[in-house]
């Protein structure tokens, strides 16, 4: 209204013009313009207001706007999963805004006292000038609590199944191109020997593929002794291949993951190590360009009892059994993510998180922001130091965004999909350098 009232006023001083002239004002005397002169000057006057170049005219730009929703300028997908955006960057001048808490979703933290829902972090880490790349690749980890399993669920999903619907909506709205899983259950499935499948998890990609066209492929290792809580990989064909350690493509169906030479035995606390031992797959964004090795964890949980030291001495095995790892990928560009179960954090961090990043990784994580629904840090995701492909990671947990889309609180998530949130972060895709 305020950009029409202008163009009203310069077209009736436009029509006054005409009729009478103008006069240019000059150290205090008028002196008459000619109609016609005066005529051309008022009517760019009218024009440069339409086109908003005078001062006030025009509306506000959103651009500059503190705490716009994370993600905004990414294309991040729809809650049904059919966005096509390529990353959940931030929206423009958006800040490192938090959003509004969803009301209704306070929950209680582990020691019992109220905590709102985790923000859906992103932290973004500037990428050196000269090394800045023009695609990203979204790689995330979610432990899926007993997916297959809806029994040994607790608390308010006990019992509850989750739906191939809920899941694919969710990996669709995080946008992640390969995602490391855990707790997966394959109950009843019919999959090859050291490799078995999931039918939850085929229902969730067959509802993906409906969605978006797009071909996910998963592999999931050998877990515990009962056979359960298996840990996996699952990755999106149109933006990954999974290769073997000299660069090679797996044939359809093939494809495995490399389990980890670590240390077996028991920790000093009496209970065994890495009961669900890590593995490793390597990854190509295609010819010549970046690729990668995704180890996912599962470390020991502090359920009966405090852990902390069990952990440590898993994080020591897992580094010595690096090297090797190494070795047989062929490749320095290394990420360690999944559950860790660390409860001690930040300021305090516990002994798995210093032998990490002592052996030259980076927490992407390290402010310890909340990614379990109850409170606390345990899903992390670390990149390897001075490898470019990782200079510009980012952080985002998948809890606030989501839940204020779906109109959810925590509780609804944990009732739904699981009691830990789904972390991401992303990796540069450039000339490959190794």
């Amino acid at each position: 209204m305020e950009r029409r009232s202008r163009l009203v006023d310069l077209e009736s001083a436009s029509l006054k013009t005409r009729s009478a002239g103008c006069v240019a004002w000059r150290r205090g005397a008028a002196k008459p313009l000619p109609a016609a002169v005066g005529f051309v000057i008022v009517a760019g006057l009218v024009l440069a207001s339409y086109l908003g170049f005078l001062p006030g005219s025009g509306s506000a730009s959103p651009a500059g706007r503190g705490g716009a929703p994370a993600g905004g300028g990414g294309g991040a997908g729809t809650v049904d999963g059919t966005g096509a955006g390529a990353g959940a960057g931030t929206g423009a001048g958006a800040g490192a805004g938090t959003q509004k808490p969803v009301a209704g979703g306070e929950a209680s933290r582990l020691d019992g006292a109220a905590v709102k829902p985790a923000k859906s972090a992103v932290v973004p880490v500037p990428m050196p000038t000269s090394e800045k790349a023009t695609e990203t690749l979204r790689i995330g980890t979610w432990n899926i609590e007993w997916l297959g399993k809806p029994m040994d669920r607790s608390g308010l999903g006990q019992g509850i199944a989750q739906t191939a619907v809920d899941i694919a909506d969710y990996i669709g709205f995080a946008n992640v191109d390969v995602l490391a899983l855990q707790e997966i259950s394959p109950q009843g499935a019919a999959g090859r020997a050291n490799s078995p499948t999931s039918p939850e998890l085929d229902a969730v990609f067959a509802e993906l593929k409906s969605r978006t066209k797009a071909t996910w492929r998963y592999v999931l290792v050998p877990g515990r002794n009962e056979g359960d809580q298996l840990c996996g990989i699952a990755w999106n064909t149109a933006k990954v291949n999974a290769v073997d350690g000299a660069g090679k493509l797996f044939a359809a169906g093939q494809e495995r993951a490399t389990k980890l030479a670590v240390k077996g035995g028991r920790s000093g606390q009496g209970s065994g190590l890495w009961n669900r031992p890590p593995h490793a797959m390597k990854f190509s964004a295609g010819a010549g360009k970046t690729d990668f090795v995704l180890c996912v964890l599962h470390m020991k949980a502090d359920y009966q009892g405090d852990f902390a030291a069990h952990r440590g001495e898993e994080a020591v095995a897992l580094v010595a059994a690096l090297p090797r790892m190494k070795q047989e990928m062929k490749d320095e560009d290394i990420v360690l993510l999944g559950d860790t179960n660390m409860t001690a954090s930040g300021s305090n961090p516990e002994v798995t998180e210093k032998t990490l990043v002592a052996a030259g990784f980076v927490d992407v994580n390290a402010k310890a922001e909340q990614t379990h629904w109850r409170g606390g840090a345990t899903d992390r995701i670390f990149v390897p130091v001075g490898q470019r492909e990782f200079a510009g990671h980012t952080l985002e947990i998948m809890s606030d965004r989501w839940l204020e889309a779906k109109r959810w609180t925590a509780k609804d998530f944990k009732r739904r999909l699981s009691d830990h949130y789904m972390v991401v972060t992303t990796i540069a895709v450039g000339g490959d350098d190794d």
